[in-house]
């Protein structure tokens, strides 16, 4: 069963390889989603075993999710494959691929269902990831993050107002900081 579903994986590959550009235009959008479906069921397939997907089939399906994001721009679906592609990328370790998807992401889609979550991210590779530290990005979305979403979790709120007050703290510094003022150190 396993080797049935991989050389359906790699017929469905090699065939998207060998289309046509007059071929490729005349694709739908169903079809472009029915692509992007089959290659991260096919990705999952190998997670499942525990086994990395093979190169060709990451590679397949960030181009899928890419084609879709050229051919289609205005469909409702676009934000979301912009959002694959990033976490993609911060999954493959890849931070500024990530980070530059991320950041079109926010630019093209201010409406996006997920955008609190994907200024949050950004924060925190440019907190984290980003050497040397851009603080001035960092405070960007964070403060974006915040004007944006009112009625935040209190909590969080405050969490993240309490970060940009200690900027001047790397992150390592600042969950210290924050241990210690919870032990009463």
């Amino acid at each position: 069963m396993k080797n049935i579903f991989l050389v359906i994986s790699i017929c469905s590959v090699l065939a998207s390889c060998s289309e046509s550009s007059k071929e490729k235009s005349e694709l739908t959008i169903q079809d472009y989603k029915d692509k992007i479906v089959a290659y991260e069921d096919s990705i999952v397939s190998f997670q499942k075993q525990q086994k990395n997907a093979p190169t060709y089939l990451k590679d397949s399906l960030i181009g899928s999710l890419l084609n879709f994001y050229k051919l289609f721009p205005k469909d409702k679906s676009t934000a979301k494959c912009l959002d694959k592609i990033q976490m993609f990328y911060s999954g493959e370790g890849k931070i500024q691929w990530s980070m530059a998807y991320a950041d079109t992401l926010i630019q093209k889609f201010p409406k996006y269902e997920n955008r609190a979550l994907i200024l949050e991210s950004q924060a925190a590779n440019y907190d984290m990831f980003v050497n040397p530290r851009d603080t001035n990005k960092v405070k960007y979305y964070f403060s974006m993050l915040l004007t944006e979403n009112p009625s935040m979790d209190k909590e969080k709120r405050k969490g993240i107002e309490l970060r940009l007050q200690n900027l001047g703290m790397t992150f390592e510094e600042f969950i210290d900081y924050q241990g210690n003022n919870l032990t009463g150190k």
